[in-house]
């Protein structure tokens, strides 16, 4: 198990700007000029304080972010699709203000047509993400990603129950790094565990 995890959620990108939702790493979404001076900001602190090994997900946005703060640091790197986005379906690319009212109205674990993923099935996947990072045996590790796995990462290592709700605080800045101290997110995926299994026998 790591001695320390920082998340980090990806620099700004050009359809966050324009308030569009993306959720398929297909799509084009690089960062903005903005967003690359934020990922040259980021390099300088791992610069005073270096990672050994940095996690991200198969997004454009989270690996330009990390080619730009990693840049001849020699760190290496891993991707982990489970850290993704959740796929949006009929809402991909679309504004975010459609696809938080269509959550608002739909159970959580409902997917949106075209393909969408359940904010339920969301929760399952990072859980499994985050058992993953929890088993890597380097000591220190930061994990550039999104907004939600970031949320409901914080929420299993420092909220008390319920692990598993259906709606997370996700509000994080771009590139603010969040310490996740790993005994207590492990303890919150086992918690986590438990509440999906009363969730499926009710």
């Amino acid at each position: 198990m790591p001695k320390r995890l920082t998340f980090v959620r990806h620099a700004e990108s050009k359809l966050g700007v324009l308030g569009l939702v993306n959720g398929d790493p297909s799509v084009d979404c690089p960062l903005t000029d903005k967003g690359r001076r934020q990922a040259e900001e980021l390099r300088a602190a791992l610069v005073r304080e270096p990672v050994d090994l940095c996690v991200t997900s198969e997004f454009p946005r989270t690996l330009e972010t990390a080619d730009i703060a990693l840049a001849r640091l020699g760190i290496p790197r891993r991707i982990d699709p489970g850290l993704n986005d959740p796929p949006l379906g009929v809402f991909e690319s679309r504004p975010e203000g459609e696809y938080v009212a269509w959550l608002a109205s739909h159970e959580w674990s409902v997917g949106p047509d075209g393909g969408g993923e359940s904010q339920l099935g969301s929760v399952r996947r990072y859980l499994d993400a985050f058992d993953r990072l929890l088993t890597v045996p380097e000591a220190s590790v930061l994990v550039i990603g999104h907004a939600f796995p970031t949320g409901v990462a914080r929420t299993l290592a420092f909220e008390p129950g319920p692990a598993v709700r259906p709606h997370y605080d996700c509000d994080f800045d771009y590139v603010d790094p969040i310490d996740i101290d790993p005994a207590a997110l492990g303890r919150g995926v086992r918690r986590a565990r438990r509440e999906l299994l009363e969730i499926e026998r009710a």
